[in-house]
C-alpha cells in the first residue's frame, strides 16, 4: 500500500510510454549471467540441467499377503546407459538384519546431537574435513546442493519401485529415537546423499584418483558418509543394507554428475545385489566391495552454458 501510495504522488500521469535511457543496463554478458541471479535460483538452474541427463525406471514392489511380498527392481540411466540397478530385499533378508539394530541401539545416547542435526544439515560434516566456505568455494557449495538435490529426486524414485519396510514395522521393540519416515527403507537416503557428495569431493580435490581407489583408502569423505549411513541405524530406521545400498547409488549418481560437468567419455558402472539373509552384515567402510565395479563408455552431451560455467569455476576454486 504504500509504495501504491508514493507512486500516485509522485508520478501523476503516465501514457504508458517507455522513458529510461538505457532500457538494455541490466542485462548481462554471458560471463556475468549466472552471477547476475540469486544463488537459490542458480542451484535450481544448476539441479534441472543435471536432472536431465538420468532416468529412472523399474518395477514396484507387490504386496502378496499378509506376511509377504514381491521386492521391487529399480534401474538408474545415464545418458539413456543402465549405471545401476538393484532389487529389494525380502522379508527374510531384513529380519536376518534386525539383530543389527539390537546392538546398534547402544550407540544412541553417544549419537543424539550428530543424529538430530543430520536430519536437516549433513553438508556441515563434510565442511568440517574439506573447506567449503562461501568466499572462496562459494560455486563449490552451490554444486553440491545442486547434486543433492539430483540424489534426492532419484533415491526416491528408487525407493518408491523397491518399496521396503521399515525396521519399526518388523518390531515394536526398536522404538527409533526419531520419526520413522513415511517412505521405503531401502535404499537410505541419508547414505545415498552423503556418498554422493563424498565422491563429488573427494574427485574434485584428486581428480586422478578413482572412486574404489579412495574407498579402499578411506578418504577422509567417505569415513563421513559412512558414519552419516550408520547413524540412521543407529536411531533405529534403517538396515545397513539399505546404507550399502545407498551407497552405492550415491558414488554412481555423483560419477554422472562429474561426467556430465566435465563431458568425460566414462562414468561408474556399479550395480547393487542385495546378499542372501545369511550373508547380509553390517555396512562399515573397510568391508566396502567394489570388485564388480566398472567404468562404461558413455559420452555426454555437451554442457551448455551453465556447466560450462560452473567447471570453470570448480577448477578455479580447487586449484588454488
Amino acid at each position: 500500500m504504500a509504495l501504491t501510495m508514493a507512486r500516485e504522488a509522485m508520478v501523476g500521469f503516465w501514457d504508458g510510454s517507455a522513458d529510461t535511457q538505457n532500457p538494455l543496463a541490466s542485462f548481462p554478458a554471458d560471463a556475468d549471467r549466472l552471477d547476475r541471479l540469486d544463488p537459490q535460483r542458480r542451484i535450481d538452474i544448476l539441479t534441472a540441467d543435471l536432472m536431465s541427463y538420468f532416468r529412472i525406471t523399474g518395477v514396484a514392489a507387490q504386496k502378496t499377503g499378509p506376511t509377504s511380498f514381491t521386492p521391487g527392481k529399480a534401474t538408474l540411466e545415464f545418458c539413456g546407459t543402465p549405471v545401476f540397478t538393484t532389487i529389494g530385499p525380502g522379508l527374510d533378508v531384513l529380519k536376518a538384519q534386525m539383530a543389527w539394530l539390537r546392538n546398534y541401539a547402544d550407540l544412541r545416547v553417544d549419537r543424539i546431537p550428530e543424529i538430530n542435526l543430520q536430519l536437516g544439515d549433513v553438508p556441515s560434516f563434510f565442511g568440517a574435513v574439506v573447506r567449503l566456505d562461501a568466499s572462496s568455494r562459494k560455486h563449490s557449495l552451490e554444486f553440491t546442493s545442486a547434486a543433492l538435490k539430483v540424489a534426492y529426486a532419484l533415491e526416491m524414485q528408487v525407493k518408491f519401485l523397491t518399496w521396503t519396510p521399515r525396521p519399526v514395522d518388523l518390531s515394536h521393540k526398536v522404538q527409533p529415537m526419531i520419526q520413522t519416515p513415511d517412505h521405503s527403507s531401502f535404499p537410505s537416503g541419508h547414505a545415498t546423499e552423503s556418498f554422493t557428495v563424498a565422491t563429488l569431493l573427494s574427485r574434485l580435490e584428486n581428480p586422478a584418483v578413482p572412486v574404489q581407489q579412495a574407498l579402499a583408502g578411506q578418504a577422509m569423505p567417505y569415513r563421513v558418509a559412512q558414519r552419516v549411513a550408520a547413524n540412521r541405524t543407529i536411531a533405529g530406521v534403517h538396515y545397513p543394507i539399505d546404507s550399502e545400498a545407498g551407497a552405492t547409488l550415491g558414488c554412481v549418481i555423483a560419477s554422472g554428475i562429474l561426467a556430465a560437468l566435465n563431458g568425460a567419455t566414462t562414468t561408474l558402472k556399479a550395480d547393487y545385489t542385495v546378499p542372501a539373509a545369511a550373508d547380509a552384515g553390517d555396512f562399515i567402510l573397510q568391508d566396502f566391495d567394489t570388485a564388480h565395479w566398472s567404468e562404461v563408455a558413455i559420452q555426454p552431451r555437451a554442457g551448455g552454458a551453465v556447466l560450462d560455467a560452473y567447471r570453470t569455476r570448480l577448477q578455479q576454486e580447487w586449484q588454488r
